[in-house]
């Protein structure tokens, strides 16, 4: 009976000693922490980068939609669509809500915008994944390109 009665006693000092988390028992958690972590983190940056090509696309399509708009009001023509070298404030008026330059950008929410005798060329960029989109429309003569 004395290994009973000191297994008994054992376990009453275990139970009241028991006060804490053991270094293992944290190490394990925070080993668990990490995994979830290596595995979230590189999903969520994929998703912001197709978020920000899907912004840079669609700021494309409005800038498109305000230049055929222009078009539209200018007799068929972009001619008059850049005003000077650094802006298309015609392309403003249309109310896009972006700001367009005639040279090339790489800012967000920024078009560049070229005018040619045959059409007008627009450019997106989107900077988090360096892909840039273009629209070429050379309505006037053959009909629209789309490149990406």
């Amino acid at each position: 009976m004395k290994n009973v009665e000191r297994l008994r006693a054992r376990r009453l000092k275990m139970e009241e000693g028991e006060q804490g988390f053991t270094l293992i028992e944290l190490l394990v958690v925070l080993l668990i922490i990490g995994i979830l972590l290596a595995i979230a983190i590189p999903t969520f940056l994929s998703v912001t980068k197709s978020a920000n090509n899907t912004a840079a696309q669609s700021n494309l399509q409005t800038a498109f939609t305000g230049a055929k708009t222009y078009f539209e009001a200018a007799n068929q023509s972009y001619t008059g669509l850049l005003t000077n070298t650094t802006s298309a404030s015609n392309i403003k008026q249309v109310d896009t809500g972006l700001s367009f330059v005639a040279t090339a950008s790489t800012a967000s929410n920024v078009i560049s915008v070229a005018t040619y005798n045959v059409g007008v060329a627009l450019n997106s960029w989107s900077a988090p994944t360096k892909d840039c989109w273009g629209i070429l429309d050379i309505t006037a003569t053959l009909g629209t390109a789309v490149w990406g």
